[in-house]
């Protein structure tokens, strides 16, 4: 575990004037924190949950040169836990390296140990070039990686320039390792993205959904969470009317409530496994501001603590299976007696199949009523031909 040993611990005095604030029942009771353990006594298979604020605005630089990750954290232990109980653990922060490459790589080497121990990250980040290498960690771990980004533009850039916060997508697409499978991008907003860029997406097989596509219809958009390994959110993203500060720019957007809700979706979702806020920074430190981001990761880590255990479908008994008949297809559904969500199976049809073994595509029940009309839905056409590409 040499990479934990970058770490910058929690400030003492500060974390000290925390615990002295919380009762029994705060959730900061129910968190260990690594500096106050042994590295030697760490047993990462203990815990669900790894909190981690990664310092790094090079890309992206701050309002304030006070911004400090530890007024989320006193804002988030002060909470109390629903009706459930996670093992998690603070590990301190990333302070800013020689180069923004030199903290992507600690970020990385952290987020792989982590990944290999099946404890989900929750990283606080700064510029977004940071996700990726938080998507760089998956390498050594998952052969194909599907990517979900809540943000109002698709960062895909020039991928022949430097990593930065506007091609970091791009740099997931055509360099080393290449194993992004699928990308999700939720919210964007037309007028801060180039059609040239639309075009590309769909020429890739990648889903794309307007702002108001999602926010008409949040519970649509829930299967894509339950796809996702990798979940990132660009907070900018969040409308400007939802907090009180006067240099955020987005006239639209994403509510308080609605964030909550899809930081929600990620954490009930079984497959995935690291999540990131990004572009903490660029705001200023407000009471709502700060209680937002406590309170996404509050709905982040009641999600993960009330997980179904449903990540495959076709080896769990607790499904009901549908088959639906359409020209030379028969369409496989899954419904699950348990939670009553939907998948549809992609069969394995040719040696070129990325993902060597038949596999279910979560879906809505509005998907199935699609097929009963004899349609194909829309995704399990994306998804076959994606997977042949």
């Amino acid at each position: 575990m040499s990479e934990f040993e970058f770490l910058q611990p929690i400030d003492a005095h500060f974390l000290e004037e925390l615990k002295s604030n919380l009762n029994n029942k705060h959730l900061g009771n129910q968190i260990d924190f690594y500096q106050d353990l042994e590295p030697q006594e760490v047993d990462f298979n203990h815990y669900q949950i790894a909190i981690l604020g990664v310092y790094e605005f090079r890309s992206s630089p701050s309002h304030s040169k006070d911004f400090s990750y530890n007024s989320i954290r006193k804002s988030l232990y002060c909470l109390y836990p629903g009706s459930w109980s996670i093992n998690m653990i603070d590990l301190g922060d990333i302070m800013p390296g020689n180069t923004p490459n030199d903290t992507g790589y600690l970020l990385q080497k952290i987020a792989t140990f982590l990944l290999k121990n099946k404890v989900l990250l929750m990283v606080m980040g700064g510029g977004k070039d940071l996700i990726y290498y938080q998507y760089k960690s998956f390498a050594d771990v998952k052969y194909m990686v599907n990517f979900l980004s809540v943000s109002h533009e698709f960062d895909l850039g020039d991928a022949d320039t430097e990593l930065g916060k506007f091609n970091y997508l791009s740099h997931m697409v055509v360099k080393q390792p290449y194993n992004l499978f699928n990308y999700v991008n939720l919210g964007y907003q037309t007028y801060y993205v180039h059609q040239d860029e639309i075009d590309l997406i769909d020429r890739l097989y990648f889903e794309a959904y307007r702002l108001g596509e999602v926010t008409q219809s949040l519970p649509k958009v829930e299967p894509l969470f339950r796809d996702a390994d990798f979940v990132s959110f660009d907070l900018t993203s969040l409308k400007a009317a939802s907090i009180s500060d006067p240099n955020h720019f987005m006239v639209n957007g994403f509510s308080a409530n609605e964030l909550c809700v899809l930081a929600r979706y990620a954490g009930i979702s079984d497959k995935t496994s690291s999540f990131g806020l990004y572009e903490l920074h660029k705001f200023q430190q407000t009471p709502a501001f700060v209680s937002l981001i406590a309170q996404m990761f509050w709905y982040l880590i009641e999600g993960v603590a009330l997980r179904f255990n449903e990540e495959h479908p076709q080896f769990n008994q607790n499904f009901t299976k549908f088959t639906v008949p359409i020209d030379e297809d028969n369409l496989v559904f899954l419904q699950s007696n348990l939670s009553g969500r939907w998948w549809m199976e992609l069969p394995l049809e040719n040696s070129n199949n990325k993902l060597k073994e038949n596999s279910f595509l979560s879906c809505s029940e509005d998907d199935y009523l699609t097929a009963c009309k004899l349609e194909l839905p829309e995704r399990w056409l994306k998804a076959k031909a994606k997977n042949e590409f």
